[in-house]
C-alpha cells in the first residue's frame, strides 16, 4: 500500500464533521490528561481503542503464525517482529497524513 492509496483511505477520517472532528480531539486531550493522573479512563472512545487494539492484535497473531508457518524449522516470528509491523505502520500513517 503506498502513501497516497493510505492518504485516500485516512481521508475518509478527516472530511466532513468538523464538530465531530472537535469532540474526539478534546476527548483525546481529557484521556491524556487522565492517564498522566493515574486515572482509569472511561468512555465510549477509550473502549473503541481498547477493542480495536485487541483486533489489531488478532491480526497480528495471525501474521505471525502465518509467517511461522511459511518458514517452519527455518525462523520465527518474534514479539519485536510484531513491533516492526506497528511501527511500520505507524510511519506510513505518519507519511501519509503529513
Amino acid at each position: 500500500m503506498d502513501a497516497k492509496m493510505i492518504a485516500g483511505y485516512l481521508y475518509r477520517f478527516t472530511a466532513g464533521d468538523e464538530a465531530a472532528l472537535k469532540r474526539g480531539l478534546e476527548d483525546r486531550v481529557r484521556i491524556a490528561q487522565q492517564l498522566a493522573a493515574g486515572e482509569e479512563p472511561t468512555g465510549y472512545r477509550v473502549d473503541f481503542v481498547r477493542a480495536s487494539a485487541m483486533k489489531v492484535l488478532d491480526t497480528l497473531g495471525d501474521c505471525g503464525e502465518e509467517f511461522d508457518n511459511k518458514y517452519k524449522g527455518l525462523d520465527r516470528c518474534s514479539p519485536l517482529d510484531l513491533i516492526d509491523i506497528l511501527q511500520t505502520c505507524i510511519n506510513n500513517i505518519k507519511r501519509a497524513i503529513s
